[in-house]
């Protein structure tokens, strides 16, 4: 299989010495999930099912694995206890912070009464370039919901663009404090462009439906993960 490349260039010299580095989403796993108990009542099975928590699902492991962290490149003071946002940066930092006006999203029908109206803006001071033939997709870090902002999701060609814009966030009100330097940010995952196609079946597949269920229930437990799952790697 060939090996594509996702690069990271800094914005200028200065950054390798102060802005963290971007790193495999791997290593940024939530702290909840890192505490969450895998089998709450052991290891034996009760009823043929060894019973297990959301961190033994195989399905959000991937999601939480896959793609890469970009992290804020320093502190910023928040105060979004008024009816605009007030930021405070170092004066050397301040060209990682600015704010959209509001008429960017004022038609965007998100929960105003938990987040500002004026968007945020980020700048990792880290930009992105990756092979041909490949986008980026950019997420807010999964399962982070205890965090002051929410990233704005976008998609971005990055291999004929290469993205040297600021992340875009919503700020939850009443927040003041500050936003520590390292603090994940987005989540930025990779993928190769292709065209598909769309089928709507008339009929469900029983046969395949009966068979995945035979091969599901053949072990006590994580039976998807051993027989049917497939790695991925991000370096």
């Amino acid at each position: 299989m060939k090996k594509r490349i996702i690069k990271f260039i800094p914005k200028n010299e200065y950054v390798p010495s102060y802005a963290p580095k971007p790193e495999p989403a791997w290593k940024n796993i939530p702290v909840w999930w890192k505490n969450q108990e895998a089998y709450p009542y052991g290891k034996e099975p009760i009823d043929g099912v060894v019973k297990q928590t959301v961190k033994k699902c195989p399905g959000l492991q991937d999601l939480l694995f896959t793609g890469y962290t970009l992290k804020f490149p320093c502190d910023v003071y928040v105060d979004t206890t008024g009816d605009e946002i007030i930021y405070e940066a170092l004066e050397i930092h301040k060209q990682s912070f600015s704010i959209h006006i509001k008429e960017q999203i004022d038609k965007w029908d998100f929960d105003r009464k938990e987040f500002m109206d004026s968007a945020f803006r980020i700048h990792p001071m880290w930009v992105i370039s990756t092979s041909p033939g490949t986008s980026t997709l950019f997420i807010q870090p999964p399962y982070t919901e205890n965090l002051p902002f929410k990233t704005i999701p976008a998609i971005i060609d990055t291999d004929t663009y290469v993205s040297d814009g600021p992340f875009s966030v919503l700020i939850k009100r009443n927040f003041k404090g500050i936003i520590k330097q390292g603090t994940p940010l987005v989540q930025c995952i990779p993928y190769l462009r292709e065209e598909w196609n769309s089928e709507i079946l008339e009929k469900p597949e029983i046969k395949t439906f009966k068979t995945l269920g035979a091969v599901i229930k053949s072990n006590f437990t994580n039976s998807y993960k051993k027989l049917l799952w497939h790695k991925k790697v991000f370096k």
